[in-house]
């Protein structure tokens, strides 16, 4: 296979080598993992300085079919924060929803949660990457059409978001600088397969645990 990375994936590649990001090759999954079994696997509470959007990926990782593991902290841990969410949408093969920063649109909270059914529903029901203020997570529509997050920096997994203050209490308040992604089209992209490496953590050394909490 002769998979080139896109200029964003080796730009972001060049960061993590440039700051000394150790690379941890990531395995084929020897069987694929059921959603449940991969939110126990890599779920906990978070000891780093804040690993949603590593960890969001390392969901997609592994449902994409690679043991991967999060939670590594210091510089891989701040860079994925800084650098990759605004890097995604350029991603190879990534379907981007809608791009509040490219669209320089700016919306109340209540106003975004309807963006979210409808983007949502705009994907064929299918889930969905968020970021938003200060908030990186998988969001879905349940069976009776409720929205939920995928709390992973806790052992909560599926959240209801009943209204804009449960969304606010989460993700952080203010007018909308967001991100609205294909979660499937992620998963897939050999851009994150290149990358994922570098937020890969050996098992046992996830920072992680009962003291930790979501940030």
């Amino acid at each position: 296979e002769n998979y080139q990375p896109s200029e964003t994936a080796k730009n972001f590649i060049d960061i993590c080598k440039n700051n000394k990001v150790e690379y941890l090759e990531p395995k084929r999954l020897k069987k694929m993992l059921s959603e449940n079994q991969i939110i126990e696997k890599i779920s906990g509470g978070d000891l780093t300085k804040g690993s949603c959007v590593s960890v969001a990926l390392a969901y997609l990782a592994n449902k994409a079919g690679f043991d991967v593991r999060d939670f590594r902290g210091g510089k891989s841990q701040y860079i994925f924060a800084s650098e990759s969410s605004y890097k995604m949408p350029n991603f190879s093969g990534v379907k981007v929803i809608k791009n509040y920063f490219k669209d320089n649109v700016r919306r109340i909270t209540s106003d975004f949660l309807l963006d979210l059914k409808e983007a949502i529903v705009k994907n064929n029901g299918k889930e969905v990457l968020c970021i938003y203020a200060k908030h990186c997570s998988i969001i879905r529509l349940s069976k009776d059409q409720k929205l939920q997050y995928l709390e992973l920096q806790e052992y909560d997994g599926w959240v209801d978001i009943h209204n804009q203050a449960d969304f606010s209490k989460r993700f952080g308040r203010g007018g909308v600088n967001g991100i609205i992604i294909d979660a499937d089209s992620l998963a897939k992209s050999k851009d994150l397969h290149a990358i994922i490496g570098y937020l890969n953590t050996e098992k046992g050394k996830e920072l992680k645990g009962k003291n930790g909490n979501a940030k």
